[in-house]
């Protein structure tokens, strides 16, 4: 069968993966938009669903310099989480985390008494930024 519509081409480790705007469902093939590279390049990375995902804000977008300036004596997310001697840098970095010891840290270096408040005042006014 002929290659058939636009391809895109990303070429990683000597491997060459080709994704056509075409698709195949239920016997009928439709046309799909055309992707970017851009876009191709964040879904071969496992990407894109994460930042189409509003629930799923980075920790640096949610805890930003204000936001640990205005609740901490800290001017980043990176510096609180280092005081504590934790290595974070994905909300499943913070879930390896015993909640009591997280809690503890919260408790100690910020005015929130436990993650769970921290996250979603966090949370709050984040989505307050972005509307």
């Amino acid at each position: 069968m002929p290659l058939l519509g636009c391809c895109y081409a990303y070429e990683k480790t000597g491997y060459v993966i080709l994704k056509t705007n075409l698709s195949y469902r239920s016997g009928t093939l439709r046309k799909q938009k055309p992707m970017s590279f851009d876009d191709l390049l964040k879904e071969l990375q496992g990407q894109k669903s994460v930042q189409e995902d509003p629930d799923n804000v980075s920790l640096e977008k949610l805890f930003n310099e204000s936001f640990m300036r205005k609740h901490s004596s800290h001017h980043s997310f990176g510096d609180f989480v280092t005081k504590g001697n934790f290595q974070v840098e994905t909300h499943e970095d913070i879930n390896n985390i015993p909640d009591e010891l997280f809690d503890r840290h919260v408790s100690r270096e910020t005015d929130f008494p436990d993650w769970k408040s921290m996250l979603e005042q966090a949370k709050a006014d984040h989505a307050a930024a972005t509307k």
